[in-house]
């Protein structure tokens, strides 16, 4: 069996299993998506020994030369020593700031060259050396520009040069999409979401995403809130369902299980998925909505998918 080595741990791979698989199965946390060579996010780089040709046969020339290949297409035969690539900053211009709320900025980049992501995913963004930030991507991944929304945090020196230094035509920086994205390739039915306000970012990126690639099908949103009046954000959603003629939302007040099941119970047909930290989540799954099959997306540091 081949011999895997990677960030100084050597490991068995099994030659008829891709390499991705033998590495998740051992407790490498290597990022993945859509297994089939498309999205590229498990890309890892052979430092030694050679990858196998239909391993880097989606890859484009220059990737090809400096031994990128893709772990979900890599069956390996012969000892390899592995990394992950490292990427170089993207630049991009702020070309936009909105803040439908007081206590949200929402800042429109143009990256100076393209981007691939995947809905859900979320990337670092710099502004200086000493100041960034890990943050959702919320616009769809077929739009020229990039979306952020940063929410206001006492305390986040972040937040506070979002909201109150950074301005129009500002040079920024930004590393890789990073956790895993969701593909929409096997999702033909009714999409459910059910969020709360606080992580609404990756909600976003996938309606938009989701009403332009099946826009026969119908794409509900139920976002709960935790103040006595309704968000201010609740105007962009507004602006969403003149956009998108298959999109819907409500917000509702968030408070016990017994009114998340009564509001929400008919989110178990079709596609569902969750975006809340843990607690949110749980409350969710001690209703009856079926939530086996939902996808659960998470605050960045609390892990991004599951």
């Amino acid at each position: 069996m081949p011999k895997i080595t990677i960030a100084s741990r050597q490991l068995q791979a099994d030659s008829d299993q891709c390499l991705l698989d033998s590495l998740l199965n051992q407790g490498e946390r290597i990022p993945h998506s859509c297994r089939s060579g498309v999205c590229h996010a498990c890309m890892l780089q052979a430092d030694k020994g050679q990858p196998p040709a239909q391993s880097q046969q989606f890859l484009p020339r220059e990737k090809i030369n400096s031994q990128h290949f893709l772990a979900c297409q890599c069956y390996p035969i012969a000892d390899m020593t592995v990394s992950l690539p490292k990427s170089k900053p993207i630049s991009a211009i702020i070309t936009a700031i909105e803040k439908p709320e007081s206590t949200l900025a929402v800042l429109t980049l143009a990256p100076r060259q393209p981007l691939s992501y995947l809905p859900g995913q979320h990337l670092t963004v710099s502004a200086n050396e000493r100041l960034s930030k890990d943050c959702y991507l919320a616009s769809s991944p077929t739009a020229q520009q990039l979306t952020l929304y940063i929410r206001r945090k006492v305390g986040d020196p972040f937040s506070t040069w979002s909201h109150e230094i950074a301005r129009v035509g500002d040079k920024i920086h930004l590393g890789q999409p990073k956790g895993v994205g969701i593909d929409f390739e096997s999702m033909r039915n009714k999409l459910q979401l059910i969020c709360h306000e606080n992580h609404l970012a990756p909600v976003v990126s996938i309606i938009k995403h989701y009403c332009q690639l099946r826009p026969e099908s119908e794409v509900i949103l139920n976002c709960f809130f935790t103040g006595s009046e309704k968000p201010d954000i609740k105007r962009f959603f507004q602006d969403m369902t003149a956009r998108y003629n298959n999109f819907s939302f409500r917000f509702l007040r968030y408070s016990t299980t017994k009114q998340i099941t009564g509001i929400v119970s008919e989110a178990s047909s079709g596609e569902l998925i969750i975006s809340g930290n843990r607690n949110f989540i749980a409350n969710i799954e001690k209703t009856n909505i079926d939530t086996s099959q939902a996808l659960k997306l998470l605050p960045i540091k609390e892990r991004t998918l599951r």
